[in-house]
């Protein structure tokens, strides 16, 4: 997997990979500073970057950009801040 990073942007390109497993126990996002969570707080699945507090959703109502990634192969991922509404959520815990 190949990950670049910009200020506010995420991209994530596959290789290997060809399952959602693959993707989030992949060494390449523990390099990169990204922990992935699924989060007891929602029940939806973030990635959280550790060196920008920043909090990257990947799934909800809407959309599921794991299931977007694997058909595509690539994907852009915006992050936000991890402010209040995420005091709660797992990787603040720790």
């Amino acid at each position: 997997m190949k990950i670049s990073k910009t200020e506010t942007t995420l991209r994530i390109q596959l290789e290997d990979e060809k399952t959602i497993f693959d993707i989030i126990d992949s060494d390449d996002l523990f390099w990169n500073d990204l922990s992935f969570y699924e989060s007891g707080q929602d029940g939806w699945s973030y990635l959280y970057d550790q060196n920008r507090n920043k909090v990257i959703w990947l799934d909800d109502y809407g959309f599921d950009f794991l299931k977007e990634l694997l058909d595509k192969r690539q994907i852009e991922l915006t992050y936000v801040d991890n402010g209040d509404d995420y005091k709660g959520y797992e990787w603040n815990e720790a």
